[in-house]
């Protein structure tokens, strides 16, 4: 037993001696510690919706002339008193609408009624004597042929039957002056619209060109806009105007030029156009501030993008080009006057039918894969560095 123990100690010196040699060895600064490669990180893909994707397109580009204005009635009148008479029943009140003829109100009649009666029996007068002039003129007529009175007699009696007819004839329009006296009582809307002001009450003696009723036509409203005098030669009758006003927010309204004041404001160096509005359903009303822009004549066929497709990198503007399913910067030139409705002329850089990313998002550099949601399967890849980690898709600010 004891000589079995004075064998087995040695060898199990010489086995520790030999594990500490070799551990020392391992731990030496500068030796690599060899593990298993990790796996890459999985290429994140951008998927773009069929709104988000926009098609360079050849085409002109949209010509508007801002403008801004105000609203005014084309008919606007103020009814007037045409008699001396007391203001009776049937007064309306403001906003209400009134049809052409339609009656607003009815003045005193008793005075023009007694009138009118006078200058019938005036009339009556006049007729009567001119009857017995012409009797007396046949009378002396055949008198002077039988030479029984003198030529002057016979001149009185035709003067008397033309001084008869004159006054008959003058007897005729004090009725017909009295007889309109009468019908002017009752007062009538010149046209249809809607009373915007009533001036008189119940009881109230007016005298003739005294104010009763203002009336405007809400159907047919003209937007008086100034464009400035170096812009006017643009502008001609018949162009299609799109415009808003406050109150209506979403809608828009359309109307027409109608016609260009040929001077200019005093002291604005501007032009007045009149642009007739249509406005059946009266959403408008005069005096309202519109503001939108005139349609001018189309431009020549330009290579259009969204507007909100171009970014600026440094002194570039690049538009993201979408190629072989992935992101590619490109560096294009834009038309200086060329921004219209959204839309931007380009002169260099791009070609007809170009793919692009349409709509401003965050995260966009060259290289990255992107796939369209109606494509039904991610774009082939092209051999280009791995792009960065994917980054947020929310809206671009300014």
């Amino acid at each position: 037993m004891g000589k079995l123990s004075r064998m087995i100690w040695p060898a199990l010196l010489c086995v520790g001696v030999g594990v500490a040699a070799v551990g020392a060895w391992l731990g030496r600064p500068g030796q690599p510690i060899k593990t298993a490669p990790a796996a890459a990180p999985a290429e994140a893909v951008l998927t773009l919706a069929a709104a988000e994707v926009a098609t360079a397109t050849l085409r002109p580009l949209p010509a508007l002339l801002p403008i801004s204005g105000s609203l005014v009635a084309r008919q606007r009148a103020t009814v007037r008193a045409k008699v001396n008479a007391e203001v009776r029943g049937s007064l309306l009140a403001e906003g209400v609408a009134v049809r052409a003829g339609q009656v607003l109100l009815q003045l005193d009649t008793a005075d023009l009624r007694a009138q009118l009666a006078m200058q019938r029996a005036l009339r009556q007068e006049a007729q009567a004597r001119l009857a017995l002039a012409q009797r007396q003129h046949a009378s002396s007529t055949q008198l002077q042929a039988q030479q029984f009175i003198s030529q002057h007699a016979y001149d009185t009696t035709h003067s008397n039957e033309e001084l008869a007819r004159a006054a008959l004839g003058a007897a005729d329009a004090r009725l017909e002056i009295a007889q309109r006296a009468l019908d002017d009582a009752t007062v009538r809307a010149p046209y249809a619209g809607i009373v915007s002001k009533r001036f008189v009450q119940a009881g109230d003696k007016v005298a003739p060109d005294t104010p009763l009723f203002a009336i405007v036509d809400l159907e047919h409203l003209v937007l008086e806009a100034a464009v400035p005098a170096s812009d006017i030669a643009r502008v001609r009758a018949g162009q299609q105007v799109d415009f808003t006003v406050d109150g209506h927010a979403g809608r828009r309204f359309s109307g027409t030029v109608a016609r260009v004041n040929p001077e200019t404001e005093a002291g604005a160096r501007a032009m007045l156009v009149y642009i007739e509005v249509h406005n059946r359903d009266r959403a408008l009303s005069a005096g309202m501030f519109a503001q939108g822009s005139i349609a001018l004549a189309p431009d020549t066929p330009s290579l259009l993008v969204p507007s909100a497709a171009l970014r600026r990198q440094g002194n570039a503007t690049v538009v993201y080009r979408i190629e072989q399913g992935r992101l590619l910067a490109q560096t294009v030139q834009t038309r200086l006057d060329g921004t219209s409705q959204g839309w931007t002329a380009i002169t260099a850089g791009l070609a007809p039918g170009a793919r692009i990313v349409g709509v401003r998002l965050d995260g966009l550099k060259t290289g990255r894969r992107v796939r369209l949601a109606d494509d039904g399967a991610a774009a082939a890849a092209v051999p280009v560095p791995p792009p960065a980690p994917a980054a947020s898709r929310a809206p671009e600010q300014g």
